[in-house]
């Protein structure tokens, strides 16, 4: 065999390669994100069926982890369950908008957003979902979406500086536990 025909073919094997990897890649990423979502979205579902049907309070020790009950109780779970219901109405559509896998300390997470669609209008339920005993539960849960902020007063958080709601036992962008008597209105 000739030599420019040896070069042909180890250039053709090398293309060949790479491309097989990069497939591979796009596939593995598709499982993942389709795994992701399998494994998650039923989840979420089940989440918004029972705020839906006011029955959020017997998910709070079956479907949340000990991180979520140990920041947040199930008088706050409810009451935030209730909010998203009044104000967005019933979850009609989501779909994965991104998705990320990691294995923590012996734990896997899933931390997700679906872009959401609700009877009131849209917004992003963001969540990270543990494995625990051999199912996915919730560490964190927030819906992002603007009808949650309408008509409440803010207030400013003494660690970060940041507004939220002026009835939050904890601010949502830096996690400090607040304490209704220091809570003081913006621009006061």
């Amino acid at each position: 065999m000739s030599k420019p025909k040896l070069v042909f073919l180890a250039l053709a094997a090398v293309a060949a390669l790479g491309l097989l990897t990069v497939g591979s890649c796009v596939a593995l990423i598709y499982s993942g994100f389709t795994n992701a979502d399998a494994a998650v979205s039923p989840r979420i579902d089940a989440l918004f069926a029972a705020i839906e049907a006011d029955t959020l309070a017997s998910t709070y020790d079956s479907a949340t982890t000990q991180e979520l009950r140990d920041a947040s109780t199930r008088e706050q779970y409810v009451a935030v369950g209730k909010m998203i219901k009044n104000r967005l109405g019933r979850l009609e559509s989501k779909s994965l908008r991104s998705v990320n896998y990691r294995y923590d300390n012996g734990a896997a997470y899933y931390d997700v957003t679906y872009s959401a669609t609700f009877e009131n209008g849209a917004g992003d339920v963001v969540a990270k979902m543990k494995k625990s005993d051999g199912e996915w539960k919730f560490v964190t849960f927030r819906v992002n979406s603007p009808l949650l902020q309408q008509g409440q007063a803010m207030t400013a958080c003494p660690n970060c500086s940041n507004p939220f709601p002026a009835n939050a036992s904890f601010c949502p962008s830096c996690g400090f536990a607040l304490s209704q008597a220091e809570n003081s209105p913006l621009g006061e």
